[in-house]
């Protein structure tokens, strides 16, 4: 019974498919905690407006790794705009308000 188990389980390399949910929630958390450093950085004046609307799409692809999908990028832009949108993390807003679009 135990090498059936075995075998089912995802090995090294391998990861089980995610919920939809799962990926959701995955993605929205790169992009937030994304935004949330680059805030940081232009609170602190290190960079401004610009250079953190210009570094999260540069960072976009990048957060997306293989799930490059209009699901995928949406659920990873509305993290960022999470942040992007609260006062209290960012001195500015660089999203121009539409629905998950930087």
């Amino acid at each position: 019974m135990l090498v059936v188990v075995l075998g089912l389980a995802p090995g090294p390399g391998q990861s089980a498919p995610l919920s939809e949910k799962e990926a959701f929630m995955l993605l929205f958390g790169k992009g937030n905690g994304a935004m949330r450093t680059l805030c940081v950085l232009e609170r602190d004046g290190l960079i401004s407006a610009e250079q953190r609307r210009r570094y999260s799409e540069t960072l976009t692809p990048l957060l997306l790794e293989r799930a490059d999908d209009a699901v995928a990028r949406r659920n990873l832009r509305v993290g960022m705009a999470f942040a992007d949108g609260r006062a209290s993390l960012c001195p500015s807003s660089v999203f121009s308000g539409g629905e998950g679009t930087p």
